[in-house]
């Protein structure tokens, strides 16, 4: 959802918001449910999202912005123990909180980790 921050203005914030707005209709229309990805400026909500995955939100503070938007549909993912631990411990029992290797490598591959909170 955040494509315009690094297009060197081929896209603006509005851009975004239409291209939004076509996924969250046409994955209605198929009867699923569609959830934003990034951008936690923009109100996911507003544009039909009905959830949210986040990656680092523990790192960059912006967890706030989508657990107030979406409460306890949120999937929260972290890269490092620490990030992991501060975010189990913070929203751990409201959220479900991954604690995953950079990677994203594949169960049975080295440097594979995928953890929940306890």
């Amino acid at each position: 959802m955040d494509s315009w921050t690094r297009s060197q203005d081929l896209l603006s914030e509005d851009d975004a918001e239409f291209m939004a707005e076509m996924l969250v209709e046409r994955a209605h229309d198929a009867g699923l449910e569609i959830a934003q990805k990034n951008a936690a400026d923009l109100d996911g909500r507003a544009l039909g999202f009905d959830y949210a995955v986040t990656e680092q939100c523990q790192v960059y503070d912006e967890c706030a912005a989508y657990t107030d938007a979406y409460g306890d549909a949120v999937v929260e993912i972290e890269y490092t123990d620490e990030a992991f631990d501060a975010a189990c411990a913070a929203r751990g029992g409201t959220i479900a909180v991954q604690r995953r290797d950079l990677d994203v490598s594949v169960p049975g591959t080295a440097g594979y980790e995928s953890r929940f909170c306890d």
